[in-house]
C-alpha cells in the first residue's frame, strides 16, 4: 500500500484579498479585512445587475422598480393583519377551550389533543 502524503497548505498573504466559497457563514476577524464570501459577491452582483438594467433600459425596468415600494407595503399591510387574525383566532380558541360551556369555540372538533 503506497503511503499517504499530507498536502501542504499554501501560505496567502494577508494583505491579499480571499474569496470563500463554502456553505457556511464565514464571520470576518478583524485581521481578515479582504475576506468575501459566495454571498457577498452574489448581493452585490445582483445590485449591480439592477442598477445596470435601470440605467441603460429604463423603458420597462424603472417601471418596474417604481412600483417595488407599492409590493412591499402591501405586502407588510398583509403579514400583519394575518399575524392579527391569528392572535385573535388563537385567543378565542384558548377561552372556548377553557370555557366550561361545551357548544363553545373549544368544543371536541376543535380541540387539538
Amino acid at each position: 500500500m503506497a503511503p499517504v502524503r499530507r498536502r501542504r497548505k499554501k501560505i496567502v498573504d494577508p494583505g491579499q484579498p480571499l474569496i470563500v466559497v463554502g456553505d457556511g457563514a464565514a464571520i470576518p476577524t478583524k485581521k481578515d479585512v479582504g475576506l468575501f464570501n459566495a454571498w457577498r459577491i452574489a448581493f452585490f452582483g445582483s445590485l449591480a445587475v439592477v442598477v445596470c438594467l435601470i440605467v441603460f433600459k429604463p423603458d420597462p425596468y424603472l417601471r418596474i422598480f417604481a412600483f417595488v415600494p407599492d409590493g412591499i407595503w402591501v405586502t407588510f399591510k398583509v403579514t400583519v393583519g394575518s399575524i392579527l387574525l391569528a392572535v385573535v383566532i388563537g385567543l378565542f380558541t384558548g377561552l372556548g377551550r377553557l370555557s366550561p360551556i361545551r357548544s363553545s369555540v373549544g368544543s371536541p372538533p376543535c380541540m387539538w389533543r
